[in-house]
């Protein structure tokens, strides 16, 4: 890359952040008391979240529309890995030109990419979780428990509703970590939708759920499921007054 363009994005980058810090996040903090869960007739076709991989286009890192769904209007699709359990990965000492390394057993340039995670998250006890990402580099975003993750109980395609004010969780690179409790009822499924992307260099995604219980997972084998389109389901909606 030339200096003066690597220049110019350093700048871009602490103007973004400049901005975030004197005007606060309010998707990182406080809870959720509404959301919206299915309960489905037929079984889980698949266990672990679905992973969608898109170019990166240079410049995008610190906007939200893009994240929420700019890289599958404006990204090539470098196509999809099911039955993700494990979804966190780092990767550091990395230059700025283009490297391949390995996200979830996919080859990928690692140094410029997007990812998409998506799947049904299963509610084992009612209560307020807290859905955590942590040092996310460069950027990450999170629904979860709405429209806005993807159309409830349907395709787990970009959600013709979505809606920025609904995002759970938005942090970048060297922005605060970001948080979010919601309420969820035990027996339910849940849509969840991450959103990832790396710009240059180094990389790193960290998320997690802490139950009600207190347990803390990482890990999402036998808690995050998929399920066929066509499945017969009924819509759930709970709110606390």
């Amino acid at each position: 890359m030339r200096y003066d363009l690597y220049l110019c994005i350093l700048v871009v980058q602490f103007f973004f952040q400049v901005i975030h810090a004197q005007s606060g996040d309010s998707s990182n903090n406080g809870a959720i008391h509404e959301s919206s869960g299915c309960a489905f007739t037929s079984s889980a076709t698949g266990n672990g979240f679905l992973a969608r991989f898109y170019n990166y286009t240079l410049g995008a890192a610190y906007s939200k529309t893009y994240l929420e769904s700019g890289y599958a209007t404006y990204g090539k699709s470098l196509g999809s890995v099911s039955g993700v359990t494990s979804v966190n990965f780092q990767y550091s000492g990395l230059t700025n030109g283009p490297l391949t390394r390995t996200i979830y057993g996919k080859s990928i340039t690692v140094t410029n990419f997007t990812l998409m995670l998506t799947g049904y998250f299963y509610a084992s006890e009612s209560g307020y979780y807290k859905f955590s990402l942590t040092n996310s580099d460069d950027a990450a975003l999170f629904y979860a428990a709405s429209a806005s993750a993807f159309d409830c109980c349907g395709s787990t395609s970009l959600s013709s509703s979505a809606n920025l004010d609904d995002v759970s969780i938005y942090t970048y690179y060297t922005g605060p970590n970001g948080y979010r409790q919601i309420y969820l009822e035990k027996g339910y499924f849940y849509p969840v939708r991450l959103a990832y992307l790396n710009m240059q260099g180094n990389l790193n995604l960290n998320f997690g759920v802490t139950y009600p219980s207190g347990a803390y997972v990482n890990s999402f084998s036998g808690i995050v499921y998929q399920f066929d389109t066509s499945s017969t389901v009924l819509t759930h909606q709970h709110q606390l007054l």
